[in-house]
């Protein structure tokens, strides 16, 4: 994906540089692609809930979390400290 519109999402409850705390998203929108970027710190939400409405082509790489696509949502559950995800879709 190259171009379009990039979006940076800091959802922090601490900036503390030794212990971050809570999670971030990079979100970058061009043509008919999208890429996500999530990554969690220390004490993260119980659950992490973000509008996207996958397309007819989706990847995703995760460690420590669990995405559910659903009703034009994407739903992390419990997700683990300091874990990621990227998700690349494709309309």
């Amino acid at each position: 994906i190259s171009g379009g519109q990039a979006v940076y999402e800091p959802h922090l409850t601490s900036r503390d540089y030794w212990s971050p705390k809570g999670w971030q998203l990079f979100r970058l929108t061009a043509g008919a692609g999208e890429l996500l970027v999530i990554h969690t710190f220390g004490d993260p939400p119980e659950a992490i809930e973000l509008p996207f409405v996958p397309g007819r082509e989706v990847r995703t790489l995760k460690h420590g979390m669990d995405c559910e696509f659903a009703d034009g949502r994407l739903r992390i559950e419990h997700p683990a400290d300091f874990s990621a995800a990227v998700i690349v879709s494709r309309r």
